[in-house]
C-alpha cells in the first residue's frame, strides 16, 4: 500500500507535508509559472513597442499639423492674389477699353 504523503518539507522551524494530489498540483503549478512568466515577459516587450508606436505616431501626427498649417498659410495667400487678379479683370479690362475708345477719339480729331 503506498503513503498518502508524497513529499515532506523540514525546516528548522516546522516541517511541511504534502499529498500525493497536493504534490502532483504544487508540480504543475510550477511548470506553469515558466509558461506565466515568459507570456508575461512577453506582454512587456509589446507594451514597450507599444509605447515606441505611440510616440512615433504622435510625431508623425505633430509634423503633419504643422504641413497642413503651412498649407494653410500659402492657400490664404493663393486665394488673395486670386481675388485680386478677378477685381483687377472685373474693373481693370472694361476701364482700359473705354479708355482706348475715348483715346481713339481724341486722335482722330
Amino acid at each position: 500500500m503506498s503513503s498518502s504523503i508524497a513529499y515532506s518539507l523540514t525546516t528548522s522551524q516546522d516541517s511541511l507535508c504534502f499529498s500525493k494530489p497536493q504534490a502532483a498540483k504544487i508540480m504543475k503549478d510550477l511548470s506553469r509559472l515558466n509558461l506565466l512568466d515568459s507570456i508575461t515577459q512577453i506582454q512587456q516587450l509589446q507594451i514597450v513597442n507599444f509605447k515606441t508606436i505611440v510616440m512615433a505616431l504622435n510625431d508623425k501626427s505633430n509634423l503633419l499639423h504643422s504641413n497642413l498649417s503651412e498649407s494653410n498659410k500659402q492657400l490664404k495667400a493663393a486665394n488673395l492674389k486670386l481675388k485680386i487678379s478677378s477685381k483687377i479683370n472685373k474693373f481693370g479690362i472694361p476701364t482700359i477699353f473705354i479708355g482706348g475708345i475715348i483715346g481713339g477719339f481724341i486722335l482722330a480729331k
